[in-house]
């Protein structure tokens, strides 16, 4: 490794996607800090910048990005696309291709061409120094370019966000054991998705939490003292509407806190599948009017909401599949930006939220729990002034992008990972 500059390659499959901003704030962070020579592997589809990376970093950030070969079109189109890519590999190098397409040996995803395509691109690189692919199924690309003799002596990383750790629709049992035997460091974002891969059998000395990095300067904070005072309760849901993100709940809650007499409203901003179902189910318990769907806004517009409620609702559950949230990042920017934060007990959020001091929590699922956990905030309004300067601390200490690169920076630089704990137990 260079004495002076750590070379990483991270890997990704869209980018930049609106939905993956803890993805673009992890390049902007590394192509912005002079000890990094950062690259992004895209694999799927570049998209275009838009509002999504900051001006300052917009250059330095379109520099650094490379594209693997692309499977286009659909269905027989997308195979004969698939096809003709093999068979231009092929005639180049026969031995080479036939070993990125061994599915005996690494499975399913070589079949699909993720290694063929991942270890062509690793082949146009410089020497890398790290590999850092941004979700668990690159971990099996990584171990199988490793086999290939393609990584050189770049250490391996794999990212675990949540959905991905129990997707086996992209990586399988075979896929992580040919991970941990290459020696690829898994990267959860949360301490309860560090303890989902230990359930799966990955050696628990190759996992290290590493959360999320949040840029505060994004998100400037505002007292909840400090806010237009409003008779009515202002609610607040910010997200992709999937089943995970747990809208219904909130719909529900808000049902219920009407009909004891609150006044209150929601303002639901995000696009997504259960935006019909979430509409319809307003409108069945009567109170469509109180809510208020603003469809995806940008970044700056999601400030202006945050400093606009008086509390920013986080009712994550796991779904039928499986899916699992790390730790939403809409929790950190309502902390962040001084806004106070009802969420459920999912996941990783309670190594975000002390209840009582940084925000409050409530038994995921539960409509009931959380139509008291509101009342029980309105309860300490009081204290809302505290509780959201402690909220902003923890983030800024734990979750801030500073907190994340100086752990990547020693992880990168192979330095002993010493376990380090956060002021609320949670080990990060």
């Amino acid at each position: 490794m260079s004495d002076s500059l750590i070379r990483v390659a991270l890997i990704v499959n869209h980018f930049p996607l609106s939905s993956q901003t803890f993805i673009v704030r992890l390049v902007e962070a590394l192509v912005g800090d002079p000890a990094f020579d950062c690259r992004v592997v895209i694999m799927k589809n570049r998209r275009p910048f838009d509002s999504m990376v900051r001006s300052e970093h917009a250059e330095a950030v379109a520099a650094c990005l490379s594209e693997a070969p692309r499977i286009r079109g659909r269905g027989p189109f997308r195979l004969l696309s698939a096809l003709g890519l093999g068979a231009g590999c092929f005639a180049r190098a026969p031995v080479f291709t036939l070993r990125a397409l061994n599915v005996f040996r690494f499975g399913r995803r070589a079949l699909r061409l993720h290694v063929l395509r991942l270890a062509l691109v690793l082949q146009s690189l410089p020497e890398m120094d790290v590999l850092h692919g941004q979700f668990l199924w690159f971990a099996g690309d990584l171990a199988a370019c490793s086999g290939l003799g393609l990584t050189g002596r770049a250490r391996l990383f794999a990212a675990v966000r949540g959905a991905d750790a129990r997707d086996r629709s992209e990586s399988s049992p075979g896929d992580l054991r040919r991970a941990a035997a290459a020696g690829v460091c898994l990267m959860p974002v949360s301490q309860s998705l560090a303890a989902v891969m230990q359930q799966q059998g990955y050696n628990p000395n190759l996992i290290r939490v590493v959360p999320s990095g949040l840029p505060l300067d994004e998100f400037p904070y505002l007292a909840p003292s400090g806010r237009v005072i409003e008779e009515r309760l202002r609610l607040l849901f910010v997200g992709r509407l999937t089943r995970k993100k747990g809208l219904d709940l909130v719909v529900r809650a808000l049902a219920e806190l009407a009909n004891a007499g609150l006044q209150c409203r929601l303002t639901v901003v995000g696009e997504g599948p259960e935006r019909v179902a979430a509409y319809a189910l307003a409108r069945q318990l009567g109170i469509e009017w109180l809510i208020h769907f603003t469809g995806t806004l940008s970044s700056a517009e999601i400030l202006m909401q945050l400093h606009a409620h008086d509390i920013v609702v986080v009712p994550s559950v796991g779904d039928s599949d499986g899916n699992l949230e790390g730790i939403p990042n809409v929790a950190k920017e309502s902390m962040t930006a001084g806004t106070i934060v009802v969420a459920s007990d999912h996941s990783g959020l309670p190594e975000l939220i002390t209840d009582g001091e940084t925000g409050f929590l409530f038994p995921e699922g539960d409509t009931a729990a959380l139509v008291e956990t509101v009342r029980c905030a309105l309860s300490e309004r009081r204290r809302w002034d505290e509780i959201a300067a402690a909220a902003r601390e923890f983030v800024q200490q734990n979750h801030s992008v500073e907190a994340m690169l100086e752990r990547l920076r020693k992880l990168y630089a192979g330095e002993p990972a010493h376990s380090e704990t956060a002021s609320n137990g949670t080990l990060i």
